[in-house]
């Protein structure tokens, strides 16, 4: 989820930032309260935590590494999508 969540956020950014589609009320009402509320990281930080404390360290970086980087990786992407729309 939270990967759809950075691409679609990715894409509405874009399309408001190339195409003024969104007021600065509409922005931030969409951008934190929808879809912030469809992505929370609460998930990522309990899963994060469940591998500290079972004593997997190395899984608990590589799982903060790739969701972050996805994460960047999808925001780009959705962005991109929609500068080429």
């Amino acid at each position: 989820m939270n990967l759809l969540g950075c691409l679609a956020i990715g894409f509405l950014a874009g399309m408001a930032d190339a195409r003024g589609a969104f007021t600065p009320e509409s922005r931030v009402f969409v951008f934190i309260g929808i879809i912030g509320a469809f992505t929370t990281f609460s998930t990522f930080s309990y899963e994060t935590m469940s591998f500290l404390r079972d004593g997997q360290a190395l899984a608990a970086v590589v799982n903060v590494t790739l969701h972050v980087l996805l994460g960047l990786a999808a925001v780009w992407a959705g962005d991109a999508l929609s500068r080429w729309m």
